[in-house]
């Protein structure tokens, strides 16, 4: 979680572009797994690492980006904590979606099995964001990514 969140990756004209839905940015780490500890829930998946990728001739600002990513956030994970980071370091704007296993919630787990299921949805969900709402003049042609992978430990937190 600090490699998504770094200032080096994730700075933009001073504002940071790291927000959280159901978590606060700054002490996700912890809250993850204070959730995991109240519901039960430390054994098993960790979290779930989504990377949502824009193309380079986009016209999104990183703001916008960031936006992007924190809609797709709270409509695909409503009930999970989940640190959304969009990093500008590279070629092409990209948010990194780091979701908590356990629901903030009620403690149900997000189901492992159901990545390509998720992975399918989260996508269904961009296209809905990008193309039916205000993104949309942004976009010089319909083209993105989403990523997925997940984790039973957790790495360090540095």
């Amino acid at each position: 979680m600090g490699y998504v969140a770094k200032d080096e990756k994730t700075l933009w004209k001073g504002i940071s572009l790291v927000a959280g839905c159901n978590c606060v940015p700054q002490s996700s780490y912890i809250e993850f797994l204070t959730t995991k500890k109240r519901f039960h829930k430390m054994e098993g998946r960790k979290f779930y690492h989504f990377v949502q990728s824009f193309a380079e001739g986009d016209r999104l600002s990183p703001q916008m980006a960031n936006a992007i990513g924190v809609e797709l956030a709270e409509q695909e994970f409503p009930d999970f904590e989940v640190l959304v980071a969009t990093h500008i370091d590279t070629g092409h704007l990209h948010n990194h979606l780091i979701v908590n296993s356990v629901s903030c919630v009620d403690g149900r787990k997000l189901p492992a099995n159901r990545k390509a299921r998720v992975t399918y949805r989260m996508v269904q969900t961009m296209q809905s964001v990008l193309f039916t709402r205000r993104f949309t003049k942004y976009f010089s042609a319909r083209f993105y990514t989403v990523c997925f992978s997940s984790y039973v430990n957790i790495p360090g937190n540095a």
